[in-house]
């Protein structure tokens, strides 16, 4: 009985010694030696077993006073095999203060009991060397800029191009528009005609053509319907071109504004000239000059009710 007590503890104490040593940590520096405001890398290598418990320690701004963490450390793992695996801490640190540094990383908690340092790191940070015996030297020049002037001002070119180039398309359509406006039409009061005064007018002028004696009836009688059409339809305000002679002594008639005599006279011309145009009928000269009498008739009589006088 004594003698299975006595391999149970032997086992037990030879299974705590082997997890025990079942981790290794190793530290690692790229240089010793740095420059004030240099960085250096601090590389912590840890091998653990994957069923032990551990604690690797956590830093502030500083691993020791006057060495500055630079940023957070990088972590980054390996599987070495199924019973080790590695966890690798590395820490970017400067200082900006010369002197000797000595440190160790740690404590790493190991199985909620076993406290682990790192080796020691030694770090020297030495100051830049200021030769006081050189000679002073002039500030340098200025430098010209790598970009020219176009380049430079590239953006305001642009802008002022495209307004110039605005600024000309606006005044063309503007100019455009101004060019092909139709212009008012400036009628002084003096210079109006009288529907009777253009009528008598433009008469007197068919009659001076001529065209019976050149055989030109038809022309002849078309001229006067159509100076009497303008007239009575400025004198009567009534559409009268593009109707049949019937309907528009029809219209007239309506009015109540001709004599009976104006209105009788004016069918008489319309259906001689309705003949001539239609029938190509040929009257004599006196007829054509009669009948140009009787257009001077109808205008003269049907401007007296508007005048209040006669011609």
């Amino acid at each position: 009985m004594l003698k299975h007590i006595f391999l149970v503890v032997f086992l037990w104490l030879s299974s705590s010694f082997v997890y025990s040593q079942n981790y290794s940590v190793q530290i690692a520096t790229d240089t010793n030696a740095i420059t004030i405001g240099e960085q250096i890398h601090i590389t912590l290598t840890y091998t653990v077993s994957p069923h032990s418990q551990y604690q690797l320690p956590v830093y502030g701004e500083e691993l020791i006073p006057h060495i500055v963490q630079c940023k957070l450390p990088d972590i980054d793992t390996l599987t070495i095999d199924k019973d080790s695996f590695q966890i690798s801490y590395t820490y970017c640190v400067t200082s900006f203060n010369p002197g000797e540094y000595s440190f160790q990383l740690g404590p790493i908690l190991y199985n909620l009991k076993d406290t682990i340092w790192t080796p020691t790191i030694r770090i020297s940070v030495r100051a830049e060397d200021v030769d006081v015996q050189a000679d002073i030297r002039d500030v340098p020049p200025i430098r010209q800029s790598k970009y020219s002037w176009f380049e430079q001002n590239k953006t305001w070119i642009v802008w002022i191009v495209a307004s110039i180039i605005f600024l000309i398309v606006a005044a063309g359509v503007w100019w455009y528009i101004q060019k092909h406006k139709q212009k008012p039409v400036l009628i002084q009061a003096a210079e109006l005609e009288l529907p009777h005064i253009r009528a008598l007018r433009l008469l007197a002028e068919i009659n001076e053509k001529q065209l019976c004696q050149k055989n030109l009836y038809k022309q002849y009688y078309s001229e006067i319907s159509d100076v009497l059409r303008e007239y009575f339809e400025a004198r009567l305000h009534i559409p009268l071109f593009e109707r049949t002679t019937d309907e528009i002594i029809r219209d007239v008639s309506r009015t109540g504004d001709l004599q009976v005599a104006v209105i009788q006279n004016l069918q008489i011309l319309l259906h001689e000239a309705d003949l001539v145009k239609f029938a190509k009928y040929i009257p004599s000269i006196q007829q054509s000059e009669i009948h140009g009498g009787l257009a001077v008739f109808c205008v003269k009589e049907s401007s007296k009710t508007e005048q209040g006088e006669g011609i």
